[in-house]
């Protein structure tokens, strides 16, 4: 099983990732737009011989149509992290490229691979969850433990990247296999917040948000 994950930037800006558990392997890269993000996912599954099983992506799977778009699992985010709350920010405010950029890479590969699951992702809210609320996604200042940590966490050697959109997509396509494989159970497009109605994202399938608490 080999999970794909992927953080829609802006020109040279994206980061892209597939992690191979089996065999303790994940690769990673920063490409320069989303045709070469496609791209990159369809040869490096081609050069490992799979069908990707799963999809981490950082970008909105799910509308609202409440005050300033925000969704139920912004809103929950925001209550659970209030130290990183500033990184939730609303669906409103947010520039181009994660939404369309992000939209558009899983519609390709949808296309391409129709039984991918896909997974919603917050790479920076992520990290703060996953170390207890101890530390902060930081890659000025912290690259070297940030690598580390998920280094050890997906099981995997040493990670060389040298920007955070490698890692953020390689933490987006972990967060895809514990959602895979049943680790993570809890799915934030599932609750309801305040009678808020969302409705999925036209070409985004039927995305979750997994997440470990």
């Amino acid at each position: 099983m080999v999970h794909l994950g992927y953080d829609p930037g802006g020109n040279k800006n994206h980061g892209v990732a597939c992690y191979h558990p089996v065999l303790g392997s994940c690769r990673y890269d920063t490409v320069d737009n989303a045709e070469c993000a496609i791209k990159w996912f369809e040869d490096v599954c081609e050069k490992y011989g799979v069908v990707p099983t799963s999809l981490g992506i950082d970008t909105l799977t799910v509308l609202a149509m409440g005050r300033s778009a925000n969704r139920p699992a912004d809103l929950i985010l925001r209550s659970m992290y209030p130290v990183v709350v500033k990184s939730v920010c609303s669906p409103n405010s947010l520039y181009g490229s994660m939404g369309l950029n992000g939209v558009s890479v899983a519609i390709a590969l949808l296309e391409k691979w129709p039984d991918l699951a896909i997974t919603e992702t917050h790479p920076k809210v992520l990290y703060h969850c996953l170390t207890k609320k101890l530390e902060l996604h930081d890659w000025d200042n912290n690259a070297g433990i940030m690598k580390q940590r998920l280094q050890e966490w997906m099981g995997v050697g040493a990670f060389d990247m040298q920007d955070d959109n490698a890692w953020d997509a390689a933490i987006s396509a972990y967060a895809a296999r514990q959602w895979s494989e049943g680790k993570w159970t809890r799915n934030l497009h599932n609750e309801n917040v305040r009678g808020m109605r969302i409705v999925h994202h036209i070409g985004c399938g039927q995305a979750c948000f997994a997440w470990p608490e």
